[in-house]
């Protein structure tokens, strides 16, 4: 705090304190003295203990503030912990929403090839049953035509041999 020149503490004083200082350095009288100092020391007094309660109401509050602001900065440092760990969180999330995006259009390529390749081995399938069920009377007719020269129920499948080798067995048919 800086001091003050006489002319500005006499700007300060109440008016009534003020002119009593005037007139006692005008006059110099011991009665006027005396009523200066009483009235100076209820100047002094009044401003002491405003000066007191403003201090201590000051430091209290600066002191509150100061508790305020340091806890609301660990709130502050708390709420950005949580944020970050909210972001990894979502980051984290997000990756695993990617991969199962990926995997989702993977199985679904997978599916669409597979149904393709089905759609075409059922056409192959019906195809090749249109050939075989076309192909059947002609097929039926020749074996009838093969086998008609045939005698009937008395012929019997050729005999077979089986001969064991080193490496192995072979089967061949018996010489008539």
């Amino acid at each position: 705090e800086g001091s003050l020149s006489a002319a500005e503490a006499l700007e300060r004083l109440p008016l009534r304190v003020g002119d009593l200082f005037a007139q006692l350095k005008q006059s110099h009288s011991a009665q006027q003295s005396d009523q200066l100092l009483q009235e100076l020391n209820v100047v002094y007094e009044r401003a002491q203990t405003q000066r007191d309660r403003l201090g201590f109401s000051c430091s209290e509050r600066r002191n509150d503030l100061g508790r305020m602001v340091g806890d609301a900065r660990a709130s502050l440092r708390e709420a950005e912990v949580r944020l970050t760990l909210l972001q990894d969180h979502s980051q984290k999330l997000q990756l695993g929403i990617d991969h199962s995006l990926a995997e989702v259009n993977r199985l679904q390529e997978q599916y669409l090839e597979h149904r393709e390749t089905c759609e075409k081995s059922q056409r192959r399938n019906h195809d090749a049953l249109a050939l075989l069920s076309k192909d059947l009377p002609l097929a039926q007719s020749l074996v009838a035509a093969v086998t008609q020269t045939c005698t009937g129920g008395g012929s019997s499948p050729p005999a077979l041999v089986e001969c064991s080798l080193p490496d192995g067995f072979i089967v061949t048919f018996k010489d008539a």
